[in-house]
């Protein structure tokens, strides 16, 4: 069903079927951008009322994902197209970023510190 007062083809998202393919990308541990097509049919003066909205959505609808990136495009007009490529390359480099044993230890370290593991049987469960 359109937005209110929208031409037919801008539909409130996210979708069951657009939450379904995100949850299958998400368990398959991949990265997931969410690209919204057809923002050129969005007025001006509503752009940022709908952008708010469909945040808003999209975060109650996927929880679970902090800081997902959301681009609003017109493939119609090449606009923001270029950024969904950067966004994803950004963050395929930081998926496949090797973090040195050293430093994944320290934070390690501090984590437990902080929330140290549970007693069993009078005993701290230290590895």
């Amino acid at each position: 069903d359109p937005l209110p007062g929208m031409e037919a083809g801008v539909t409130q998202a996210p979708s069951r079927w657009d939450i379904r393919v995100a949850r299958m990308v998400l368990e398959e541990g991949k990265i997931l951008v969410i690209a919204i097509n057809k923002w050129d049919l969005v007025p001006d003066m509503e752009q940022e009322r709908y952008r708010e909205d469909l945040l808003k959505n999209v975060q109650e609808q996927l929880p679970e994902v902090r800081d997902l990136p959301v681009i609003f495009v017109s493939a119609k007009n090449a606009q923001n197209v270029a950024n969904v490529m950067v966004k994803v390359m950004q963050l395929y480099k930081r998926w496949n970023a090797r973090i040195p044993t050293g430093k994944l230890n320290d934070w390690m370290r501090a984590f437990m510190l902080h929330w140290p593991p549970p007693w069993k049987d009078g005993q701290k469960c230290y590895p």
